[in-house]
């Protein structure tokens, strides 16, 4: 089913490149825009400070000595730059977040019928229907997320606590301890950090293909990887797939980077491509999901 679900995945992808397209023109609003938010305070940063370049080699020897005195003397522009890097990955994060529901709407309609054809206006009602359900279920995750990082940091805390209590033991005891606890912890954080992107993206699935809110969906998708512990594998098989696909194409285009001026299409290239891969895995998820679930096959009103 791990093959064939990846398949129908690219077909599915196939019949709506236009997600394709929306996503380059996402990426490419998404530089502009880290041009504007960014790009306008670091001019103003280095015209402020432009006065104070000059005595840039007198100034050093009194950064080093007196390093909050430069802080609290630059403190506004910092604050401004801050600020814009904040007001950049939020501009950032709710477009993505508006343009996944759209493209999971899609991607779900095409799948249940698929005689339906991509539709640009579908995609903003999807986009606009499922833009406060994604990002309340999100919001939701991530505290989860925080709280179990809160945990392992717990574990961590009381393990260090009871390494020092173990200080004065044997030292080659002592060193095992110690390492074991680092291994330990390490594998820890990272099957956490695992497990949380697996019930993130699986939960942003299935609360678009459901249509339920953030609660529900969690409660679905607690179930759902419960009773199809399969869908783990499928997840880590479509990522190293993704990932090889990705690693394969960069590769050919190496001996292409001696042509001069080449750089610019293979940026473009580049772009359409991991634009590409992106929808094939959000589609393959789908999919998956769609058919191990039973979901029923939702009647479409409108055109997509």
């Amino acid at each position: 089913m791990i093959i064939e679900c990846i398949k129908d995945g690219v077909a599915l992808t196939n019949r709506n490149l236009q997600l394709v397209v929306i996503r380059v023109i996402v990426s490419f609003i998404n530089v502009i825009a880290f041009g504007v938010f960014l790009g306008i305070p670091l001019i103003i940063t280095v015209a402020y400070l432009g006065f104070d370049v000059a005595h840039a080699r007198e100034m050093l020897p009194y950064m080093a000595h007196n390093p909050l005195e430069f802080v609290s003397r630059y403190l506004g522009l910092i604050l401004l730059l801050l600020l814009a890097l904040l007001s950049y990955l939020i501009f950032s994060s709710m477009l993505y977040l508006y343009t996944l529901g759209g493209m999971l709407g899609s991607l779900r309609n095409s799948f249940t019928n698929a005689g339906l054809r991509f539709a640009l206006p579908s995609f903003f009602r999807e986009a606009n229907a499922n833009f406060s359900r994604l990002f309340w279920l999100l919001s939701l995750v991530f505290l989860g997320i925080t709280v179990l990082l809160i945990a392992c940091a717990g574990i961590g805390g009381m393990m260090v606590l009871v390494m020092s209590a173990l200080s004065g033991a044997d030292g080659v005891l002592n060193m095992f301890l110690r390492s074991f606890a680092a291994v330990f912890m390490i594998i820890l954080c990272m099957l956490t950090l695992l497990a949380s992107v697996i019930f993130s993206v699986y939960s942003a699935v299935i609360s678009v293909a459901e249509k339920k809110g953030a609660m529900e969906s969690v409660n679905i998708t607690l179930a759902f990887l419960k009773n199809k512990p399969q869908a783990l594998l499928f997840f880590i098989v479509l990522i190293l797939a993704v990932i090889t696909a990705g690693l394969l194409f960069f590769s050919v285009q190496i001996p292409l980077r001696i042509i001069p001026f080449i750089s610019v299409v293979t940026f473009l290239i580049n772009t359409f491509f991991s634009s590409y891969l992106a929808v094939v895995l959000w589609g393959s998820l789908v999919t998956y999901y769609m058919r191990a679930s039973g979901s029923p096959v939702y009647e479409a009103g409108y055109e997509i």
